[in-house]
């Protein structure tokens, strides 16, 4: 998917700088001539996309509160439908 956008980039004569985090999805194999690609340092995202770190903390938020509250109806109702455990 990187070339299309480079060869589009190189006939409009710009340069670009593209900054990534390091997951290692993000690597490049094919090397653009005219987008660089930047990675940011391990554990940075909270200060560069503080809004993925707030969306994603409150959705581990919800979705814990969500589930306790389903263990605790399943519980209350003497239902067995998972064996001890699965509940961590």
């Amino acid at each position: 998917w990187f070339k299309k956008p480079d060869l589009r980039i190189k006939q409009q004569h710009y340069h670009i700088c593209l900054f990534v985090n390091n997951f290692s999805a993000h690597y490049v194999s094919y090397q653009p001539s005219n987008i660089n690609v930047e990675f940011f340092e391990p554990n940075m995202t909270p200060y560069v996309q503080p809004c993925d770190a707030g969306i994603i903390w409150c959705f581990k938020a919800l979705y814990h509160h969500y589930f306790c509250a389903h263990a605790i109806d399943l519980d209350e109702a003497g239902c067995q439908g998972h064996a001890q455990g699965d509940y961590n």
